[in-house]
């Protein structure tokens, strides 16, 4: 699986340091994609977030949808324990 920061490159890319991350703020959440499949759908690209050792997998085929979802749970600094009810939130 591939690792994207929060701007949609990938993880280990060169980027600007912002003035947050200087002074302690540590972004918690990534996403990844990896490449499932199952009978209906045959195989397919997918994307899901990561923080610390905690993935949640599949979330949805958009890439854009889970980048802006991760840009939110950064921003807000969400702690992993609200995790569950912006999922619920975030899916159809």
């Amino acid at each position: 699986s591939i690792l994207w920061n929060i701007r949609g490159m990938p993880h280990n890319s060169c980027r600007k340091t912002s003035q947050r991350e200087q002074v302690g703020y540590k972004m918690n959440y990534s996403v990844f994609q990896e490449t499932l499949s199952d009978r209906e759908n045959g195989q397919y690209l997918t994307y899901g977030i990561q923080t610390g050792e905690k993935v949640v997998h599949d979330l949805s085929t958009n890439r854009e949808a889970v980048m802006r979802l991760v840009n939110r749970l950064n921003a807000d600094a969400a702690a992993e324990a609200q995790l569950p009810d912006i999922l619920e939130d975030f899916l159809p």
